[in-house]
């Protein structure tokens, strides 16, 4: 079984499951409010479709498993919901389903997977969805895979009209990785073989929470290798070997290893020609510092990556710390 993103002429395929839960599950206790011809219509299928906002889950045989849409679209009411994360960067889950005959295999984790993916790459930091209150499996389903319940609030439908929902909402921030400088990780990629370990930092990425990459080796630079500086526009070796190519190349890589994993925050090793932010080598190799921010560091923060530099972060942990430690 696969999921991926349905297909616009895959639209009346699509409806034709809906409606066969529908008309299969009409009949049992527990059982999705939808209408046919109600909601979801064609044209809500085809819409979602052509805006890649629907996944489906689909067999080997080509049968549709299951179906997920993920959009940036909160109903109304939703405003009117005591959530626990504050944010506008919000997906929301419509729609979620599998196929009764194949209730129980796992269909709809794997759809709500995706849908973490697809709401991870919105740069969202929390899904919320609805449901029946009286939908326990699909409330265990949610509060199995991490969701938070919010309360009930009665919520307005075309296919239902005004009933209590069960409100739950996923926090993504904590699924999204920090790109690190990989020196700061114990990495022993510095220009002459060293490290710049940062045990904190080392820890986030052993725990899964950072991902450590050096640009400069992701440049197609050696370790170790002659120390470079930023002259202009320029990044020079030591040596006198123009080396800007390779650094502009490792910032992309970096910047695709950002957006490939969700990444919004950068802790970069500081005065680097690559990583260095705010202050960096002068460019004359005497340990002379000028303003500016390293290849890697400008790109990112171009692109909307936030960038601390190691010292930044640590005393952000420091602060964050104490201000727990004082709270009641």
């Amino acid at each position: 079984m696969i999921i991926r993103r349905a297909k616009p002429e895959e639209a009346q395929a699509i409806i034709e499951f809906y409606h066969d839960l529908i008309d299969t599950m009409k009949d049992r206790a527990v059982r999705p409010a939808w209408e046919k011809n109600v909601y979801p219509m064609l044209s809500d299928i085809r819409e979602a479709a052509e805006n890649g906002w629907l996944y489906i889950a689909v067999q080997e045989d080509g049968e549709i498993a299951g179906a997920v849409v993920i959009n940036d679209r909160q109903p109304q009411g939703y405003s009117d919901v005591h959530w626990t994360v504050r944010t506008d960067a919000v997906a929301v889950v419509h729609l979620l389903a599998s196929k009764p005959r194949l209730h129980g295999q796992g269909i709809g984790r794997k759809l709500l997977e995706q849908a973490v993916k697809a709401a991870l790459d919105m740069n969202a930091d929390v899904i919320r969805l609805d449901t029946l209150p009286y939908n326990i499996p699909s409330r265990h389903l949610y509060e199995s895979f991490g969701f938070r319940y919010c309360g009930d609030l009665d919520l307005f439908y075309p296919d239902v009209g005004t009933r209590p929902f069960s409100m739950y909402e996923y926090d993504l921030r904590n699924r999204r990785k920090i790109f690190v400088s990989a020196c700061l990780a114990g990495e022993h990629c510095r220009w002459d073989g060293g490290t710049n370990l940062v045990p904190a930092i080392k820890e986030l990425v052993d725990s899964g929470k950072a991902i450590a990459i050096c640009p400069e080796e992701l440049g197609g630079l050696p370790t170790p290798r002659s120390p470079s500086e930023c002259i202009g526009n320029r990044v020079v070796s030591s040596e006198g070997t123009d080396v800007t190519a390779e650094f502009r190349c490792g910032a992309e890589r970096a910047l695709w290893v950002c957006n490939n994993e969700g990444c919004k925050l950068a802790v970069l090793k500081s005065k680097s020609p690559s990583c260095g932010k705010g202050v960096i080598h002068n460019g004359l190799f005497d340990g002379g510092l000028v303003p500016g921010n390293g290849v890697t560091a400008q790109l990112l923060m171009e692109s909307g990556v936030a960038v601390m530099t190691e010292q930044e972060w640590q005393e952000s942990q420091t602060v964050s710390s104490a201000s727990y430690q004082q709270s009641p």
